[in-house]
């Protein structure tokens, strides 16, 4: 992991299986997670190159009591 991450790299791939394997539908959920921790504000980084990390970035809250 690098720092500031609070997941390994196939977090999501491991935890979510067939939802990722349409790209479209796992963006609409990480935006829909960000939605749901309140966010009011979502940047997503799509890389130019093969191998460049897609970066999504918001405002949402983590809600730790649930």
């Amino acid at each position: 992991m690098t720092q500031g991450t609070l997941f390994e790299e196939d977090y999501i791939v491991r935890s979510q299986g067939m939802l990722v394997s349409q790209p479209e539908v796992a963006l609409i959920e990480l935006v829909a997670n960000a939605w749901d921790a309140g966010a009011t504000n979502v940047k997503i980084i799509i890389p130019e190159k093969h191998g460049e990390s897609l970066i999504i970035e918001d405002n949402g809250v983590i809600n730790h009591k649930e």
